[in-house]
């Protein structure tokens, strides 16, 4: 008679689909991470920082759409590499799109910074532009001393601004009659990224850049096209990677670990949303076992225990 402890186990691996990911040791304890995109970016950054990991992410709120993500992480490396002149003539650069260009709009008295977070909105637009610039300057301080960068992409639904013509990165409460909302395909996206790549590996060729999608769940926009939104990116990120021989260009897959190694929604928050803190963990302990050797590993995990301890002796 088959061992009932035998049957068992093996019909609860029929539960869960596992799957390998190819290791790649290109992360140490000392190195900065740099992390820009959706709120998953977020959630990252805290376990990078309990590991005693130094780290940074998004200076302008979540962003889950490639274009306007993008287009600011671009901005922030043409400080880095400077090509711009100066700090100071990056500021004058982006006072003058604010007062003629799509970054910024009016609305009853209030300019907001379409591209960035809610928080990026004041009566006053020169203290605006000083806000904006101010955090690209710090954004270009952290990715020049980052050796790895972490984009996040969530989702490839878009918000598009009638009055400005604009892909935006956040609606700042704006009447909803002022947008277009649209579902960007799978080539505009691979060529977006083409493009970036091209010009920010050129430009800062020490760095290693992982992508990843947010294993996060789009509801509002509907569960049909939160399907279709997720395989819009994946596509697009495969397909890229395959059709050129980056050497220092990664993908993670955060999304599949939860859709396929996880797959039950005890992983998920109540708002049946967003990855359960365990999850979180999970996928976060999945990216150091892929990026960082053993010996690192281990140091990590004797960083972590230490912050735990840290926390309860706070606590008492």
């Amino acid at each position: 008679m088959e061992n009932t402890n035998s049957l068992s186990s093996r019909m609860k691996d029929k539960l869960q689909t596992q799957f390998s990911i190819k290791p790649s040791e290109i992360l140490e304890s000392t190195n900065s991470i740099y992390l820009m995109g959706s709120c998953f970016s977020d959630a990252m950054l805290a376990r990078f920082h309990q590991r005693n990991i130094l780290a940074n992410s998004n200076p302008f709120g979540t962003i889950y759409h490639p274009i306007p993500l993008l287009s600011e992480l671009k901005k922030i490396i043409e400080l880095v590499s400077h090509k711009k002149d100066s700090i100071k003539n990056s500021r004058e650069n982006i006072s003058g799109e604010t007062l003629t260009n799509t970054n910024i709009f009016e609305f009853d008295s209030i300019f907001h910074s379409l591209p960035h977070a809610h928080k990026f909105s004041n009566a006053n637009p020169s203290e605006l532009v000083q806000l904006i610039s101010n955090t690209q300057k710090t954004a270009a301080e952290h990715i020049e001393k980052a050796s790895t960068i972490i984009i996040t992409l969530g989702t490839a639904w878009y918000y598009h601004h009638t009055p400005t013509q604009s892909i935006v990165g956040n609606c700042h409460k704006l009447p909803g009659q002022q947008f277009q909302k649209k579902c960007s395909t799978v080539e505009e996206i691979k060529q977006l990224l083409y493009d970036f790549l091209s010009q920010c590996t050129t430009t800062l060729p020490d760095k290693n850049w992982i992508f990843t999608v947010s294993p996060v769940r789009h509801l509002r926009d509907g569960i049909s096209q939160n399907s279709q939104s997720k395989s819009t990116l994946l596509c697009a990120i495969h397909e890229l990677l395959s059709e050129n021989n980056y050497t220092n260009v990664s993908y993670f897959p955060a999304y599949e670990i939860l859709q396929e190694e996880l797959h039950d929604f005890r992983f998920y928050k109540d708002d049946l949303m967003h990855p359960s803190t365990w999850a979180e963990d999970y996928i976060f302990q999945r990216f150091i076992e892929t990026y960082y050797s053993k010996p690192e590993q281990e140091l990590l995990s004797t960083n972590f225990k230490n912050w735990k301890q840290n926390q309860h002796r706070n606590a008492d």
